[in-house]
Order: C-alpha cells, then structure tokens, then sequence
C-alpha cells in the first residue's frame, strides 16, 4: 500500500507509452512507482509523437501538456523529452519547476552524423539551462555532463534498482542458449553479435541465440539485421523474437545461460543488472557505463565495436565449463547486493527536495 500522499505534486513527462519495452521507460515507470511510495503524487504524462526528433505531433503534445500544468509545480522531464525541444521548455522555465532525468546524452547515439549530434549537443545544452534540478541514471552520464559541456550546475545520479528474481536454470542440455535483449538499434549493436557469432569455430558446442527487444524503432536497421542473419547461414541458430511480454521475458532469462549486451554505447545498462538478478553471467562491451555496470567477476568485457573479440570472448565462454560455472557464481554474488527500486526511490526523492 502506498504511503500517504504528503509531499508536492510532480508531473512526469515521458515519451510515449511509459510501458514501452526498453529500459529508459522501465526506469521512468519504476521510479514513478517508488515516488508515489515515497508520498508523492505523480501524474505521468504520456506523450505521443517521435523523440528525440522531434517531429510535429511531438512538439504539439509538449506544448499542450506544458500549457496545461498549473504555475509553480514541478515537472520531471526525461531526457527524450526534454533534449530536443529547447524553445517548447522556455517560456514556462520561469513558472514551473523544470527537473531534467537524463539516461544518456542524446549526441552519443550511435549512427548519427557529426551535424546531427552537434545539433542535439546544443539543443539539449540549451534545454538543460531552463531545469532547476538534473538528476542522470548512473555516474558515468553524470560526468558526460559536464565533459561534453551540457549542464555547469552539480548533477544528481541515482542507478536503477533491482530485487532478485527467478534463477535461471540453463537452456536445453544439448546446446546453450544466449540472449541478448534491447531494442534493435543501431546503438545496442547487433550486427556486431551477428558477426561474431558468424565467426565461431565449428569445435563451438552447439548454441542457440534469441534477439529479443522491439524492431519498431530503427525498422531498416532491424530489416538489415534479418538479412545478415540470412546471409551468414544462421537462420537456425539466431531467432530474431521481437519484444516480449513480461512473463515471456522473465522466461528467456530463466532458460538461459548467458547474456550477451554488444551496445556501442550504455549510459547504464539496466539490462545487465536484471540480468544478475536472474544469476545469469553477462559478455559485454565496455562502452560507456557498461565497464562500471557489469559486476567484478560475473562476466567477460571486450572494446565495443570489435566482433572479433567479441567472438574470442563468446567461444571462450561456451567452450570453457569451469569458466561458465565461475561466471555464474559471481553473478550469484553479485545478486545478493542487488539494490531495490524502493531505495532508489528514497534517493530519487532526496534528490528532488536538496539544493
């Protein structure tokens, strides 16, 4: 039951469905839950159009859900939201409370030309000035803040949580079976595990990898990907599964023995913590935050971008027993200090009312 409702409103401005299936809405929908737990009152906002674009029917939805809200209330904005829409947070930066949540900087996406990430460098640069509060999602986007000249003000970082959930208990005893969960986009890297898992020798045990996260961000990035799956002969060793449920999710990870996360660039990487949650060892990249997020002896990190190392690290793993019954101990550790969403919510809060 929630706690009674004692603290200051917030509207909580998010794009798109707050349950869409990718980890920064996870985060916004967590948050809002351990918030209203804490005693606040959230009204989240659910804002149609593309972000961070953005296109018309963005720019209208922000426009109206601004205008809508009462002088002198606070205003959680998440960074999509936010980052490139400068002129539609101006002329209420004086009688709102505008509170900046930022996942990662919007520049550092993958695939964007060097105008195009100059352009969301400043937008979200000059967005940034109209918040009265920013608060990032892991240290390391705290201090991309500051390096990539975004926010001057002191920027609060508070992790996603996570509590322990059910145990894997390892795919079919003839092959092992690999995940690797995020939207099929540019910035998680796909193509880099379809070409690494192209280069494994055929001395590899038998193996079998689901690509699970929604196609419907990047859809000819998700189209290319089918074809270089086509292409390389894996059809019957990679299944590409779309997004999945909640349920069929927490299935993929109790029936599987290793998480890959190939991403050129994580501003936290929840999908490795809930990965450990599950007592699921990890091969990742060392882009971004991922080198902080991934804990000390669960998994295998190798440079972002490089499918050969990435081969290296994925036909060590399946080869090597001892290793994966290593990996999967210091997962197991790792498990018991899990943070839960509950604490976050306490910090999130404290982050809120100081300053």
């Amino acid at each position: 039951m929630s706690k009674p409702c004692r603290l200051p409103a917030l509207h909580f401005l998010v794009p798109g469905s707050i349950n869409r299936p990718t980890g920064g809405s996870r985060y916004d929908r967590e948050i809002a839950e351990a918030l209203i737990g804490e005693g606040h009152s959230v009204s989240v906002i659910e804002l149609a159009g593309h972000f961070p674009g953005p296109d018309d029917e963005a720019a209208t939805a922000v426009a109206e859900a601004l205008a809508a809200i009462k002088d002198g209330s606070r205003v959680i904005v998440d960074g999509l939201v936010l980052g490139g829409l400068p002129e539609a947070f101006e002329p209420h930066a004086q009688r709102l409370e505008l509170i900046a949540l930022i996942h990662h900087p919007l520049c550092l996406e993958s695939g964007l030309s060097t105008q195009t990430a100059e352009a969301l460098r400043s937008s979200e640069q000059q967005a940034l000035k109209y918040c009265t509060k920013v608060i990032t999602t892991s240290e390391h986007t705290r201090s991309q803040l500051a390096t990539l000249g975004l926010y001057e003000g002191e920027a609060t970082a508070v992790e996603p949580g996570c509590a322990p959930a059910a145990l894997s208990t390892g795919g079919p005893t003839e092959r092992i079976e690999l995940i690797c969960i995020g939207s099929i986009t540019p910035r998680k890297g796909q193509d880099v595990l379809v070409e690494a898992l192209a280069q494994l020798t055929t001395a590899a045990p038998i193996w079998h990898c689901q690509l699970i996260g929604s196609t419907e961000l990047a859809p000819g990035f998700a189209k290319a990907i089918t074809q270089q799956i086509e292409q390389a002969g894996l059809t019957d060793r990679i299944s590409l599964r779309g997004a999945l449920d909640a349920a069929a999710l927490s299935h993929a990870c109790t029936t599987a023995d290793c998480l890959i996360l190939p991403s050129r660039y994580e501003g936290y990487g929840m999908v490795i913590t809930e990965a450990i949650a599950h007592g699921l060892p990890v091969i990742t990249t060392t882009a971004g935050a991922l080198a902080n997020t991934l804990p000390t002896d669960a998994g295998l990190a190798v440079s972002p971008d490089n499918a050969a190392a990435l081969s290296d690290a994925i036909q060590t793993f399946l080869s090597d027993q001892s290793l994966q019954q290593r990996l999967r101990d210091g997962a197991l550790q790792a498990r018991r200090r899990l943070t839960p969403w509950s604490a976050r919510g306490q910090a999130f809060s404290a982050a809120l009312t100081n300053g």
